[in-house]
């Protein structure tokens, strides 16, 4: 029901009392602490000894005492400036830990910028090969491409000589028809000349006759050629 502050020997009795406070509960027989007590003492040289267990009792020389207690409080001090450097290196055991990790969440996005980088070269590389591919595809396929040229250039130049065949066969065609047609005036003309004369000379008629026929088969072979020519 008490807190004990401050030390004393046992002859030293001068001491602080500060009453608890407690309450009653509803049955009447049990209370309920509510506020502890206060017992504080006032006798330093107690409270060092207690916070101290290594400090001796006080003998007939005081200054050995005192210079025992200053040495005390060297190595207390000491202790104190040790537990000051092993806070400090604490603290930058700390910050180094926080730049290793800020160095490590670089070096993870460093990671992450050239994985992407990979994925995009992966890429790049897949069409190279499907390029490679197909231009392998194509080599393969050159000799089938120029066996197909070669019988295109032959086909042209057999069109070619067809062509000239055809264009001197015209020409043929055209120097015959020329002719016929150069004989058929001159039948026509011949014809004329017999019809006047036949009408004068009626013997003559059946020569005009056979001109007649001629000049038809003439104008037959002329509409031949000309379709032909067509």
């Amino acid at each position: 029901m008490f807190c004990f502050h401050g030390f004393c020997s046992i002859f030293q009795r001068h001491k602080k009392f500060f009453h608890a406070k407690v309450s009653s509960l509803p049955n009447g027989k049990e209370w309920k602490l509510e506020e502890k007590g206060i017992l504080e003492f006032s006798d330093p040289v107690s409270q060092i000894k207690f916070e101290l267990p290594d400090f001796p009792e006080l003998k007939e020389d005081p200054s050995l005492e005192i210079q025992k207690i200053n040495q005390t409080l060297d190595n207390l001090k000491l202790q104190f400036e040790q537990s000051q450097q092993e806070h400090i290196n604490l603290e930058s055991q700390i910050i180094h830990i926080s730049e290793i990790r800020d160095t490590q969440a670089n070096s993870h996005l460093e990671i992450l910028k050239i994985n992407k980088q990979i994925s995009s070269f992966k890429l790049q590389l897949e069409k190279l090969q499907q390029e490679k591919t197909n231009l392998e595809l194509q080599i393969r396929n050159t000799p089938k491409i120029n066996q197909q040229l070669d019988d295109l250039r032959l086909e042209l130049n057999r069109s070619h000589e067809l062509r000239k065949s055809l264009e001197s066969c015209i020409v043929e065609m055209s120097k015959e028809l020329d002719d016929l047609k150069l004989q058929l005036s001159h039948s026509q003309g011949k014809q004329k000349e017999l019809e006047s004369r036949l009408e004068k000379m009626p013997f003559l008629r059946d020569y005009a006759y056979q001109q007649d026929l001629q000049i038809d088969l003439l104008k037959v072979r002329i509409e031949s050629l000309e379709n032909r020519q067509i």
